[in-house]
């Protein structure tokens, strides 16, 4: 999915039915292997190649942690009736989806070495848990 795939006259809507058309048919024939460089194309096919700077991020992170806080929240005015259960699991499975996707082209956006970031922190989670038995 790569720049060249859009046209001029196609509008944003337009480019995310068409990638979302693209993913279904990927998923159904068993082709869906995520990569970060992957997913960081797939973002940028979807919002173009403006880049944002730390405070525009940060204010992007604040929305989608506020949509995970009303998936813990579960206030009874947002998840009624039988279906509740799994109106909430879609959307914190969604909120997630979200945050991980928007990390990754935040991360580029701001010249991070995305694959480096998840190395270093994994690192260090693993050294934090070795010395922490507390969590």
């Amino acid at each position: 999915m790569s720049e060249q795939e859009t046209t001029p006259a196609e509008t944003l809507p337009d480019r995310v039915l068409r990638l979302l058309k693209e993913l279904e048919e990927m998923r159904e024939q068993g082709n869906m292997k995520l990569s970060v460089a992957g997913v960081l194309s797939a973002g940028r096919a979807i919002w173009g190649d403006e880049r944002l700077g730390l405070s525009e991020v940060i204010v992007r992170l604040g929305v989608n942690v506020g949509k995970l806080c009303r998936v813990a929240r579960n206030a009874s005015k947002d998840y009624r009736g039988v279906e509740a259960d799994v109106a909430r699991a879609r959307d914190l499975e969604l909120a997630m989806g979200h945050l991980i996707v928007s990390l990754i082209r935040w991360a580029d956006d701001l010249d991070i070495d995305v694959e480096e970031a998840i190395l270093q922190a994994l690192f260090a989670q693993h050294d934090f848990a070795k010395k922490n038995e507390r969590r």
